[in-house]
């Protein structure tokens, strides 16, 4: 019993300045995600302005969710109360898994690598025939913005193969 009680207590290097890539996931990877979108992403901006969190990137599937987070302190605190507010208000029981995923960025490469994992995960799970098909995604802002190409992820990138995240 003791050892499933240190591990409930799992301690997260906090990187301050570093961006953090981040998975949760739904208990049993049921898809109840799926029209609670919109408020998902209402909390998230919420607590961005509470924590001084910055989101670089998101993206919203019905069982599962990826952040690219980073400029706060204390990630694990974020995410408790993103899980806890959207359990609250979505006035259903607890669905998150009770731990989430984290990979601390390491570079450009890294970075990059990341985010085209985040942005064509929509694709990957067969949720949309491409990246800005997917409406709960940051992909369109970074288009936007230039950094990908008109008809990019509309065949899988290669730099991702290695990164299992989900």
């Amino acid at each position: 019993m003791r050892h499933i009680a240190a591990m409930r207590r799992v301690r997260r290097f906090d990187p301050e300045g570093c961006p953090v890539f981040i998975t949760q996931v739904c208990k049993g990877r049921a898809p109840v995600l799926r029209g609670l979108e919109e408020l998902v992403l209402a909390v998230m901006h919420e607590l961005r302005r509470e924590s001084g969190y910055r989101i670089y990137a998101h993206v919203i599937l019905p069982d599962h969710l990826h952040l690219l987070v980073g400029g706060g302190h204390g990630f694990s605190r974020f995410m408790q109360s993103l899980k806890l507010r959207v359990v609250r208000r979505a006035g259903r029981d607890r669905f998150w898994q009770d731990r989430f995923l984290d990979h601390v960025i390491r570079d450009e490469v890294d970075l990059r690598n990341h985010l085209d994992y985040l942005h064509y995960n929509p694709v990957r799970h067969g949720h949309a025939a491409t990246p800005e098909g997917h409406p709960y995604s940051s992909f369109r802002r970074y288009q936007a913005h230039g950094w990908y190409m008109p008809g990019w992820g509309h065949s899988a990138p290669g730099n991702i193969e290695a990164i299992e995240m989900d």
